[in-house]
């Protein structure tokens, strides 16, 4: 089977790192993989796992003259490779590749949603409105429209997508390689200097408003003086000290106890360190990290946002108020009850080695792929 998938942008993010499994899984049973970027910048990289896939670039920007021409070179581009499947990923994707693969003649075009609210003080107004274009269109464009939660289903019906198409399939991981390693335990403490038997608190995400950071730098200024033991961990896209923005407010944090890395090329290490992972976020859909953490044994305390409470299968670590406070309970609790909280992560690793593996989730897709 030739599958071609459209993404907006391949960056180090968690759509990416989605749709990399889910490339790669597909290639490894066979089938001929392209991969359509439709915005690429100086940020835009190739992962490995995706080798032996064929990419195509093109340069969709705000000039209509130059998109019109990038738009006639992907109807050529999809004419040539004549696919038996076009897969798009989020909006931007889902509506330029839409119509490219209707024009070239494919029926079979799926679609890719992978996220759920979408807070309106954080988000562009381009993107909003794109969603309801592509509502409208969901009716006459995709053969199906694969939602990555059970909540973004909810909310895309309600602002006026074909109920007929939606279907849940959520993200899958590769349990190969997110385990437990006593060894990526050791050698992420050694190398940041925090003691072996310390405890480690973090939050893995890029820098942007609606994932938060500001209220987990809250945190870290209430939990500090507790307890001399505890370790602060922050990573991702722009999180750094020398970013103002995150900063403001907490300068004065002790970067010998607070520690931010910035982007992260594997977050195997530190993940397997994290004693407790918090995620929280205004808005997700089905966070990636949160399943990532599951599986190599660190403690998810997570917002009820998206799908979250779904994919650990239980509130125990869900917090109801996106608060410090709130946090700041369940930390003291877990802290404070070492048995429990293992007993917890051995279920979560358990609960994703059953529902989540990428194998499983891959398969699912092909059969959709398949269906008339």
């Amino acid at each position: 089977m030739k599958i071609v998938f459209i993404i907006t942008n391949f960056r180090k993010g968690g759509a990416e790192r989605a749709l990399t499994l889910l490339a790669s899984s597909v290639l490894k049973l066979g089938h001929e993989v392209s991969i359509f970027i439709i915005k690429p910048d100086k940020k835009t990289y190739i992962p490995n796992a995706l080798c032996n896939a064929k990419f195509y670039f093109f340069e969709f920007t705000y000039n209509p003259f130059i998109s019109l021409k990038n738009l006639i070179n992907l109807i050529f581009a999809i004419k040539k490779i004549r696919p038996d499947v076009i897969h798009t990923w989020m909006y931007h994707s889902d509506f330029i590749g839409g119509i490219a693969g209707r024009i070239a003649g494919v029926t079979n075009i799926f679609w890719g949603i992978r996220s759920a609210e979408l807070p309106f003080n954080v988000t562009s107004k381009t993107t909003i409105l794109l969603r309801y274009f592509c509502a409208a269109f969901s009716y006459v464009v995709p053969k199906k429209i694969f939602a990555n939660s059970k909540s973004a289903i909810d909310v895309h019906k309600g602002i006026g997508y074909s109920p007929k198409k939606l279907k849940h399939i959520p993200n899958g991981f590769d349990l190969t390689r997110y385990k437990f390693s006593v060894a990526s335990h050791a050698r992420f403490r050694i190398k940041n200097q925090i003691p072996i038997d310390a405890v480690i608190i973090g939050m893995i995400g890029r820098y942007d408003p609606f994932k938060n950071h500001k209220i987990f730098l809250e945190l870290v200024a209430n939990m500090l003086p507790l307890k001399e033991s505890m370790y602060f961990v922050m990573a991702g896209t722009n999180v750094v000290w020398g970013n103002q923005d995150l900063i403001e407010g907490s300068n004065n944090l002790p970067r010998d106890r607070v520690i931010l890395l910035g982007e992260l090329n594997d977050t195997i290490d530190i993940l397997c360190s994290l004693d407790f992972l918090i995620l929280p976020s205004l808005a997700e859909s089905f966070p990636n990290i949160l399943g990532e953490a599951m599986a190599c044994g660190s403690c998810p305390i997570t917002a009820d946002v998206g799908d979250c409470a779904e994919i650990m299968g239980s509130r125990a670590l869900v917090s109801n108020a996106n608060t410090v406070d709130a946090y700041k309970n369940l930390l003291i609790k877990y802290i404070d009850d070492p048995v429990s909280r293992f007993e917890i992560t051995v279920e979560l690793r358990k609960r994703i080695n059953s529902i989540y593996s990428i194998d499983s989730i891959a398969k699912k897709y092909l059969i959709n792929y398949r269906c008339k």
